[in-house]
């Protein structure tokens, strides 16, 4: 009898074996232009159930005959099992191959740059030098992608921002450095070996001789009275209860103090003694794991500037990774050479269903992430991380990320580029890449904007870019999507996009979705000279009525009506101005390059006497007194500061005269935040890029300007206004102007083109006569009640072309008027909808000056009609 029922259950089980899951793996079709680097070969799974790891170990490997130097063309992207298998014996997995498409290079799109190397002397900054991640006293990161560095780059990104400080004075006998704590906290706790930075230098401690004294390895000089910060305690938690096994005394904390402890943040319930402390929330239990201090807005956070640098390698962690504040900088060798690793199947971010972010700056304010930069690294996800938003930036007002990479290597992911954290912007990425997830770019908040330039955004599996309500002016972007490469939503919404490519594999698919279908009405979508290929629809415009859609290329297309003031008999358009591209420094090899001392007091010196057209200062804080006159010589070409930062308080003034006449553009390159003071007289080119000056002012006969991230004046003085003259032409990418009693920008005979120009504070935003000016997306936020005839622009006998977004958050903040314009003597206005709430100005145009020195508009790319 047991002989049928053993049968039965054969059969049984072989039929749940029958049913066993096939799984597919696709290479992702892929998009670059000739001579740009390889992307990364990514792969998309079938659906499933689960963490990935439950159902696969490894993953495929993928390869193709392509190079960069390869000629235009279609190339296979081979996918084999490589290190994949399934976990369930019974289950089979499959393997579908890609294509690589190489078009000619045209211009749009991400131009990485990998092998990047710096000058001698990059890391030796007087203070706050940059830190080198694998040789400091801190946290000694290995870039071997096997090794978890989730602790060390905490470490990093915190120290000297989140720890207890001294007031100390140093002494030298011999070879003995001591250290004596002359006020605040003292050294009870500290251990030898451990990293202090005394005077914006990291040292590490030799010993501790009493709670008063300690004694460094290497010698600091003779300092009195200067700021140390200790390094962060090691603590266990047990119920409440924080207990301190090393670090500097819990003698400074209060209650309702913020700490983070571990990856988490806590607040202080009481304080019992120098090592013991109560929390208002119970964290896990957790041993000997750091606790910094100051984890709340403003005070530690964003005091102190950091400076890091990532030599090549893949630096793997498993947990957040937390910048704290602002006034921070990164550095790699390369997009694809210096990489930020997620691991694969890190548990935080493949449990549960909310996404988690993993390379996540900490807010100051939620809005004063000021002088934040991002450059020359690659992000990326392992396999089995679908919660993951892999980086996400808050900058504010100045800052950029650049030759950036971030990818998933199994596309899963929910946003490569996340701002979603209020209030992002202003702020600017160029030459950034993004491959997989479920968004390239993502945002939810209404304020501020971002200014995007050469933009790649392939393999995503909902939109390239999602946006519920924020503002966005693209210029370059190369999306290959098959889902639309822009899916806004809300009214807030207002998007620009121009000279770009959509490439797509969806014959029933939008390129471009603004608004839902039946949705909410009033969000705005420009295009203009966009080139689609492979959705049946180019462009769907569900925020008007009736709703609009577009086949084909897209020449130039708006929601709404235009309006004018004049030119209603015109037909309305961009008026089509000259478009230039930011020129680019042509340096010479970094050991060449002339380095300024650590006293801004011998700058104009070195840089008189400079051999090397280009001149730098290695990244870090420099003090001084008073003004420096430096008048930059025509044989000069790029100053690189490396977004240098000036001692807190600003005790001094870079004085830049630029009056030569080279036909070498001079390029100023992160000119220490808010001391430079610029003065441009000269006909010789300038270039400005991650620029906060304290002013720019400019004369008849000045040369031409390039801006790119800039704020031209950050000098509230009555009547401070940036002035352009007849003859100069500007070209401004991202550009913030926030004078509190002054109109923003004056435009004598100028001509002006801007993409990406957001302004604070009432005041006339543009002032323009006899000029020729493009606004292709600005935000105009106003913050006091506004004058009864005010205008956000004033023009005479001009051209003008803009189109825009005015933020009103409190009732009768908003200027009464778009435009106030005056055409051979005769005045007239353009009355805003109103004064209480949000608008937008879908497109003005004006035709009231001398005719426009115009160039058609740039035909479209035929570099690939499908895939």
């Amino acid at each position: 009898m047991k002989r049928p029922v053993a049968l039965f259950l054969l059969l049984f089980l072989t039929g749940i074996c029958a049913q066993a899951a096939t799984y597919t793996a696709t290479a992702t079709h892929l998009t670059m232009h000739a001579g740009d680097p390889l992307p990364p070969l990514i792969f998309k799974l079938s659906s499933y159930s689960g963490p990935y790891a439950a159902l696969f170990k490894g993953q495929p490997k993928l390869s193709t005959s392509a190079t960069s130097s390869s000629p235009p063309g279609n190339y296979p992207i081979k996918i084999a099992a490589g290190s994949m298998t399934t976990v369930n014996r019974a289950d089979s997995l499959t393997f579908v191959d890609g294509t690589l498409a190489i078009i000619p290079a045209d211009g749009i799109g991400a131009r990485l740059t990998n092998n990047i190397v710096y000058p001698p002397g990059f890391t030796s900054a007087a203070a706050f030098p940059i830190i080198d991640v694998t040789h400091n006293p801190i946290a000694n990161l290995v870039g071997d992608g096997v090794t978890d560095n989730t602790a060390g780059l905490q470490k990093l990104f915190a120290f000297g921002r989140g720890a207890a400080q001294s007031k100390v004075t140093t002494s030298v006998s011999g070879n003995t450095y001591t250290v004596t704590q002359v006020g605040e906290s003292v050294f009870t706790g500290l251990a030898p070996g451990s990293p202090i930075r005394i005077a914006g230098v990291i040292y590490t401690i030799a010993a501790v001789l009493d709670p008063q004294h300690l004694t460094l390895t290497t010698n600091p000089g003779t300092l009195s009275n200067v700021a140390a910060r200790l390094p962060p305690n090691v603590v266990s938690t047990s119920g409440t209860t924080v207990t301190a096994t090393s670090g500097p005394t819990f003698a400074a904390l209060k209650p309702n103090a913020s700490l983070q402890i571990g990856s988490a943040f806590y607040k202080v319930a009481s304080v019992t003694d120098a090592t013991h402390l109560e929390l208002t929330t119970t964290p896990p239990s957790l041993k000997n794991v750091d606790m910094y201090y100051g984890a709340a807005a403003g005070g530690q956070l964003g005091a102190l500037p950091m400076f890091l640098y990532f030599p090549p390698g893949v630096y793997l962690a498993s947990d957040t990774i937390i910048p704290y504040g602002n006034y921070w900088s990164i550095y790699g060798a390369g997009a694809q050479t210096s990489v930020i690793k997620l691991a694969p199947n890190s548990a935080a971010f493949n449990t549960g269903t909310a996404p988690v972010q993993f390379f996540s700056p900490l807010s100051v304010n939620k809005n004063d992430n000021f002088h934040i930069f991002i450059q020359n690294i690659g992000f990326e996800s392992g396999v089995g991380n679908p919660n993951a938003e892999i980086f996400t930036t808050q900058v504010n007002n100045i800052g950029a990320i650049r030759n950036v990479q971030v990818w998933s290597d199994d596309s899963n992911c929910v946003n490569a580029l996340n701002i979603r954290r209020a209030y992002p912007g202003p702020g600017m990425m160029r030459n950034v890449a993004v491959y997989g997830c479920q968004n390239g770019i993502y945002s939810n908040q209404q304020e501020y904007n971002f200014t995007f330039e050469d933009i790649t955004l392939e393999g995503q599996t909902v939109a390239g870019i999602g946006s519920t309500n924020m503002k966005f002016s693209i210029r370059h972007l190369l999306s290959d999507n098959n889902v639309p490469a822009l899916q806004a939503e809300l009214f807030h919404a207002n998007t620009t996009i121009m000279d770009s490519e959509l490439f797509g594999d969806n014959s029933t698919g939008i390129g471009l979705q603004n608004g839902k279908e039946n949705g909410p009405q009033g969000c705005h979508l420009y295009t203009r000279n966009v080139k689609v290929v492979g959705y049946a629809t180019s462009e769907a415009d569900y925020c008007v009525t009736p709703s609009k859609t577009y086949k084909g290329d897209l020449a130039e297309t708006w929601s709404g009506e235009a309006q004018t003031v004049f030119d209603q008999t015109a037909p309305p358009a961009s008026l089509h101005l000259p478009e230039s591209e930011t020129p680019q420094p042509n340096d010479p090899d970094p050991r060449t390059w002339t380095m300024l001392g650590t006293s801004p007091a011998t700058w104009a010196a070195i840089i008189s006497g400079s051999k090397s057209p280009t001149v730098y200062a290695p990244p870090g804080q420099y003090g001084g007194n008073g003004a420096y006159a430096i008048t930059v010589p025509d044989t000069v070409n790029h100053l690189q500061f490396f977004n240098a930062m000036p001692t807190p308080g600003r005790t001094y003034t870079i004085n830049l005269t630029i009056a030569g006449s080279s036909k070498t553009p001079l390029i100023i390159e992160g000119c220490p935040n808010n001391a430079c003071v610029i003065t441009h007289t000269g006909s010789r080119t300038l270039v400005l890029i991650d620029d906060n000056t304290y002013n720019y002012s400019t004369a008849a006969g000045a040369g031409n300007l390039y801006i790119d991230d800039v704020i031209l004046g950050s000098n509230n003085n009555p009547g401070n206004t940036v002035t352009f003259y007849p003859g100069q032409q500007i070209w401004a990418r991202q550009l913030d102007e926030e004078p509190a009693r002054a109109d923003k920008i004056t435009c004598n005979g100028c001509t002006l083109w801007i993409l990406g120009y957001k302004t604070e504070h009432n005041g006339t935003d543009i002032v323009a006569t006899n000029a020729q000016i493009e606004i292709f997306g600005f935000f105009y936020y106003k913050l006091s009640l506004a004058a009864p005839d005010s205008t956000t622009m004033q023009i005479t006998d001009s051209n003008l072309f803009a189109t825009g977004y005015e933020n009103i958050n409190i009732a009768g903040y908003g200027a009464p008027n778009w435009v106030i314009e005056t055409r051979n003597g005769t005045t007239s206005h353009l009355v805003a909808p109103g004064v209480n709430s949000p608008q937008h100005l879908h497109v003005f145009y004006s035709y009231g000056g001398k005719k426009a020195s115009t160039t058609p508009v740039r035909k479209f790319h035929n570099t690939i009609q499908n895939f």
